[in-house]
């Protein structure tokens, strides 16, 4: 008995330990959505997902809460309704399957590999060799690893997290999803600190050099952080190559488009080709104009997201060296003629020609 006691002792510790961190969690949750529709109760909301309603077998919604009218119905919901909401919605669009584009390809769904290649690329190398001492120190060092069980609280979390996300294929766009992992895989992690306390010069080195070289890298790019790819795809230059959407641009480099364009006046953009309805260049003084379907000379910016459209009527701009780069998210462009009819002969396309104007003038 006396052995065992400890033991349930522990295990009720840290028990209570997960519910305050659990009542922590949704109290900063409901903090920023000033507690708006807290504590409702389930049957009181109007779902949309296929996994929260009942349908027919048409496929037509007969209930839109299958939880209304069942015990589970009375349950208060401790999160905000919004919050709620938009968990429902995000659902929805798993459901429908949206078109994702990896690494070049284009398919209506997603990937189960997505998102951990996603890590493998967009997360310095720094820190998974951190991550590789960890795994190695916990397994083959004595000192490194602590007890299974609060091994596995932060474990699990992470993998479930990660293997929950990978398997929503219904289409894979955004790396974000994957945020929550981070706080329990860095405490984790933190456990190759202990080569300095075990006075392990090598350890001690190496975990020195993985910290700055994840760090080194990280600032290097910075302040455009979000089109971040470490070095394994030869950095953000190339990361439009593999994946897409907010993991390189949405819309964060806008303003410093428009302080490319007041540098240079000279500069008179014959297209600028945007992609994020909900923020307009039209915003900062930018007109936005389509870029040409097949290539024409001046002057061209242009997100990387639109040069991978699924159509691919804008990859001729992969053809050309950039003439600069705002932010690893837009490209500038100078196009020659001879630039615009090289693309255009591939194409089967004419040259290009310049077109007549009323006063029998050509355009540049």
């Amino acid at each position: 008995m006396s052995r065992k006691g400890p033991s349930v002792i522990s295990i009720r510790k840290q028990f209570c330990q997960l519910i305050v961190i659990f009542v922590i969690s949704v109290w900063v949750i409901n903090t920023g959505y000033t507690f708006l529709g807290s504590f409702g109760r389930l049957d009181s909301y109007q779902f949309v997902g296929k996994s929260l309603t009942v349908t027919d077998h048409d496929g037509k919604t007969v209930s839109d809460n299958r939880f209304r009218g069942t015990w589970m119905g009375a349950i208060p919901i401790p999160l905000p309704r919004e919050y709620v909401y938009g968990m429902d919605t995000q659902k929805v669009n798993f459901e429908q399957k949206l078109y994702s584009y990896f690494c070049g390809e284009w398919r209506k769904g997603g990937w189960y590999e997505y998102y951990i290649y996603g890590l493998f690329i967009k997360e310095p190398l720094g820190t998974w060799f951190l991550i590789g001492m960890a795994t190695i120190c916990g397994l083959f060092s004595k000192g490194y690893a602590s007890s299974r069980r609060d091994e596995m609280v932060l474990l699990v979390p992470m993998l479930g997290i990660l293997i929950f996300i990978s398997l929503q294929n219904g289409f894979s766009h955004h790396m974000r999803y994957l945020l929550p992992i981070f706080p329990s895989t860095f405490i984790w992690l933190s456990k190759v600190a202990k080569s300095f306390e075990w006075r392990r010069p090598v350890a001690g080195t190496l975990v020195t050099l993985a910290l700055m070289w994840s760090v080194g890298s990280s600032l290097y790019y910075y302040p455009y952080s979000m089109s971040y790819f470490n070095e394994l795809v030869g950095g953000p230059t190339n990361g439009h190559y593999h994946l897409a959407n907010s993991n390189i641009d949405w819309g964060q480099d806008l303003l410093y488009s428009q302080r490319w364009l007041a540098k240079h006046p000279e500069v008179k953009l014959n297209s600028f080709g945007f992609d994020l309805p909900l923020v307009s260049p039209t915003l900062i003084g930018i007109e936005v104009s389509e870029p040409p379907p097949l290539p024409e000379p001046g002057w061209h910016m242009i997100s990387v997201n639109r040069i991978h459209e699924r159509d691919g009527k804008y990859e001729y701009f992969l053809e050309m060296e950039p003439t600069d780069r705002i932010g690893y998210s837009i490209n500038v462009y100078h196009m020659t003629v001879d630039d615009a009819n090289r693309p255009r002969r591939r194409m089967n396309a004419p040259d290009w020609m310049p077109e007549k104007i009323g006063n029998g003038e050509s355009t540049p």
